[in-house]
């Protein structure tokens, strides 16, 4: 995961030795003033950095699917129930049977079978994956 933020820097950074920055902040007052304002803009450019990164954790996500090819699918014929497509819409699987999970982000943990549906928790927090998977009940 990576993050960018652009910070907008008024004037091109100098290379300052101690002995000039230290007398130029006791010489001038404005030169305090910049000082606090270059500090102020970093820890801002820093807040937001992780604000970017926290928002792309919690809200990004992808399902990245091969191009199909059905001569690799494992075809499971030992199924309790039916059988269904997964989630990359390419290979079947055995469809989820009562009590099992399902659902999820981009329906990971299954679907379920015919006549079945899958009930998830009601949760105030519909960003987090675990909001997402249910269990397989009956209609």
């Amino acid at each position: 995961m990576v993050c960018f933020v652009k910070l907008a820097v008024l004037s091109p950074p100098r290379k300052l030795h101690f002995r000039q920055l230290t007398h130029r902040l006791s010489a001038k007052s404005s030169g305090t003033l910049k000082l606090v304002e270059a500090r102020s803009a970093l820890v801002t450019g820093l807040i937001l950095l992780l604000l970017c990164c926290q928002l792309q954790q919690t809200m990004v996500s992808a399902l990245s699917c091969e191009p199909c090819d059905v001569a690799t699918c494992v075809n499971d014929t030992n199924c309790p129930g039916g059988m269904v497509l997964g989630p990359c819409r390419c290979c079947y699987e055995c469809a989820r049977q009562v009590n099992q999970s399902c659902g999820g982000i981009y329906d990971l943990s299954g679907t379920c079978d015919k006549n079945l549906h899958c009930v998830r928790p009601l949760s105030e927090d519909v960003t987090s994956e675990e909001s997402l998977v249910g269990i397989c009940m009956g209609k």
